[in-house]
This record gives C-alpha cells, structure tokens and sequence, in this order.
C-alpha cells in the first residue's frame, strides 16, 4: 500500500505531501515516510502505532467470516464509553461497506508489523492523534510520539479509536493547527 501511495503521488506528480492516515493508514503513512523521506513533508498519524499486535484469535475470527462460517461482530471497543449510539451506527454502517476480505488481508498485513527501530529516520513535523479511551492505542501512540523526534502528540477527549467519526470537529481543529505551524 505504501508502494502504491508512491507510484500515485508520482502518476499525479506530486513531489512533496503531508500525509494522514488513521490506524492502518497511518502504518501506511509511516512506511512512505520511511521509504521516500523527500516526498513526505508532514505527518498526521491518527489512531496509529509504531507496531501493531493482531492475536490469533481475531484473526481466526476474521477468517471465519471471510468463509461464511460466522457474522461479523460490532466491536463497542473501538468507541469511547461517551459514543453516542448514532455515531456508532454510523460506524457500523461503514463497516458493512467493506468487503471481510479486505479486513482479514488488512488484519493479515498488520499482524507483526512494526517499525519501531526505524522511527529514528523520520525527520519531518509529525503530528499524532489518539483518543483518550483507545485503549488498544494510547500507549502505542505515546511510542510512536516520543520515538519521532520533534513530534507531538494530542489526545482528543471523550474519544475512542474511530477519532475522525467520534470527535470530526476535534480532529479537524487538531489537524488545521499543525498544517497552520507548517506554514509559518
């Protein structure tokens, strides 16, 4: 995915970006960085880690739905406690949208995945955004934080992984910020 984010920023020729990417996007982000430090100007990582830990188990799980043999299940965990149902609707909406194939390769990918030894390489502003409830993420954002050198970190409350469906306005406040700083 990283090599296809390349080749289409050179198809578009497009020689400098500010790249965001939320979860998976962000490792994606994070590998065309590492890849093609002069085409990344900026960052924003949101929801990201410099690793990522799929256990067995969920992918078993995954496979089992890609096969017809189990329902795709709502994982409350991804949403803050402070989720209202209506935006977790939305989500498991835009859930549905995604073919379980293309989330089990997803799961596939990232199982093992880190680039924490590489995070010394990244030398461009980078912003990183998490929810305060993402629990699955807090700590693994912090690393990935304090394992770039000048980047930040900002926690956006009363959120949990799905940051941009959770809390747009927050993101976009984040975000529009950090490109502002870029531009002086």
């Amino acid at each position: 995915m990283s090599e296809f984010t390349r080749a289409l920023c050179a198809a578009i020729a497009l020689d400098r970006c500010v790249l965001l990417g939320a979860s998976m996007g962000g490792c994606i982000a994070l590998e065309t960085a590492i890849a093609a430090p002069a085409l990344v100007a900026a960052l924003v990582l949101v929801g990201t880690g410099a690793r990522c830990g799929v256990v067995d188990t969920e992918l078993e799980k995954l496979r089992l739905v890609t096969e017809g043999k189990a329902r795709r299940e709502f994982n409350r965990a991804e949403y803050s406690p402070h989720a209202s149902p209506d935006v977790m609707r939305r989500g498991f909406m835009e859930d549905l949208k995604t073919d379980p194939r293309v989330v089990y390769g997803n799961a596939l990918a990232l199982r093992g995945w880190s680039r924490e030894a590489d995070l010394g390489r990244i030398s461009c502003p980078t912003l990183v955004v998490v929810g305060e409830d993402d629990a699955g993420m807090r700590a693994e954002s912090q690393r990935l934080a304090s394992g770039i050198s000048g980047a930040r970190q900002v926690v956006v409350p009363k959120c949990g992984h799905r940051v941009a469906l959770e809390q747009p306005e927050a993101l976009a406040e984040a975000v529009l910020g950090f490109l502002s700083e870029l531009a002086r």
